[in-house]
């Protein structure tokens, strides 16, 4: 082969590589795949910056919660410095973190509403109906040298299969964004607190009784730990339980108890002026020594407690054979809830008010009413009489 002719095939090979490579090209699939795109707030990005987050800040139109960070944790500044669950904190400044592919939307204040992002204490635009909008929060944290880190207008949630984004906007910012991630903003005390107050379970239990104040009380109770059932006390003659099980709703009260709102129990008068219980007394006493009071008030339509957990020696040396705990661990117990209830009052929620302030009279059938007076039976009928002029009686 000369040197034309391997020249001449070097060519031909150079053009179809050349060919070979733009069908390639033209054959390839285009990738889906989104490009990743930067966090929305990529100063919280860094596990560090997140720690040094010191307040943490809520407004809603109506409500306020500033979660502050101090040697004892985390508390809530509006309840008197109830604590706060660290990890709704973390919930919180890893969520907005953890924002991404943030898609721009609308800047029109007009706009604003109808995926509430408006600013607080706007008024409703005329003719816009407003479909879906929860209305804002403005979620502001802080550093440990009080320097905002992040401060945004959080609105209306946005579900696209199982993928969750939420609008929001920066605060003093007219752009809006639609943002991939979760992020919930809690509305209330319970979304932000430990809510048991106490938990007694009913197989511990000897007594509950509730004391009121005018005197009357209501008491169910049973002898040892392996009787099936409570008996209720002092049933007075011809009177019968409501129903076989009627003592049960008291005796398993404390088996949960949760908080609906708190506040520093300074702020509710649990005592008249001279001294006595302004509201009802509840009182659980187990087997094992254990003693849970409950003094109670209401204020309006709601009812708050505050509790007290003492042990009873002498209970549970006369029961200590069927006690469930022994002394060492229920004097624990009682230090463990007394160092979480002590100082509080707590908003008990509106279901279970009536079973700690149950009356003797809730746990009895009711009478069984009086027949008429001879004067206005008949037979076979009831005669009434006719009413006079104005209305009396003839």
């Amino acid at each position: 082969m000369n040197q034309r002719t391997i020249l001449a095939v070097a060519l031909v090979a150079v053009v179809v590589v050349g060919v070979a490579a733009v069908l390639s090209q033209k054959n390839r699939v285009p990738s889906t795949a989104a490009p990743a795109r930067e966090a929305l707030f990529p100063e919280l990005a860094s596990p560090e910056r997140v720690n040094q987050i010191a307040t943490v800040s809520i407004k809603r139109d109506g409500s306020e919660f500033t979660l502050k960070k101090g040697p004892a944790g985390w508390t809530l500044a509006e309840r008197g410095g109830y604590p706060v669950l660290v990890d709704k904190v973390k919930e919180l400044a890893v969520g907005l973190g953890q924002l991404r592919n943030a898609e721009p939307k609308t800047s029109k204040t007009e706009l604003y509403a109808k995926i509430g992002v408006q600013d607080l204490g706007s008024k409703p635009v005329e003719g816009e109906a407003n479909a879906g909008a929860t209305g804002p929060a403005l979620l502001t944290l802080r550093d440990d040298k009080d320097a905002v880190v992040a401060s945004v207008l959080v609105g209306n949630t946005k579900w696209e299969g199982n993928q969750q984004s939420v609008y929001l906007r920066k605060a003093g910012e007219a752009q809006s964004w639609l943002a991939q991630g979760k992020l919930d903003v809690p509305t209330q005390v319970i979304q932000l607190v430990e809510t048991k107050i106490v938990e007694v379970p009913r197989d511990r239990l000897r007594m509950a009784s509730v004391t009121h104040p005018d005197g009357t009380y209501a008491v169910v109770e049973r002898e040892t730990p392996e009787a099936s059932s409570f008996t209720i006390r002092d049933v007075p003659s011809g009177r019968s339980p409501r129903t076989p099980t009627s003592a049960e709703a008291l005796a398993t009260a404390l088996a949960s108890v949760t908080l609906e709102d708190v506040k520093p129990a300074s702020a509710v008068k649990f005592t008249n002026a001279n001294g006595t219980a302004a509201g009802p007394v509840g009182e659980w006493r187990t087997f094992d020594g254990l003693v849970v009071t409950f003094q109670m008030v209401e204020e309006g339509e709601a009812t708050y407690a505050q509790v007290v957990a003492a042990f009873d020696e002498n209970s549970a040396a006369a029961e200590i054979t069927g006690a469930l705990k022994p002394a060492d661990e229920v004097k624990k117990e009682v230090e463990a809830i007394n160092a979480r209830v002590s100082g509080w009052a707590y908003l008990i929620p509106s279901w279970k008010a009536p079973t700690l302030k149950t009356k003797l009279e809730d746990l009895l059938a009711p009478l069984t009413p009086p027949p008429p007076p001879a004067s206005m039976q008949g037979e076979g009928s009831t005669v009434f009489p006719m009413p006079g002029p104005g209305g009396a009686p003839k």
